[in-house]
């Protein structure tokens, strides 16, 4: 959220009342000047902790092993 609020005078006005309320939403914006903001937004997985990423990706090896598909998108 830090990243959107830092950001907010690009963001369309929609998007700029949802940040208080309901930041996820944001990423739903069907605004093209959001969306183009968005594709350099950082993802979960980049902002995870060093124990958050090996749970991750503990995670991601047993789903393997259960032939389960799985990725980051």
């Amino acid at each position: 959220m830090n990243w959107l609020e830092a950001r907010v005078d690009q963001l369309d006005v929609d998007s700029q009342q949802r940040l208080s309320t309901n930041p996820l939403r944001i990423l739903d914006s069907k605004n093209p000047t959001t969306q183009a903001l968005l594709e350099d937004a950082p993802t979960l997985f980049n902002v995870l902790s060093d124990e958050g990423a090996e749970r991750f990706e503990a995670v991601q090896r047993f789903l393997s092993q259960l032939a389960i598909p799985c990725g980051v998108y």
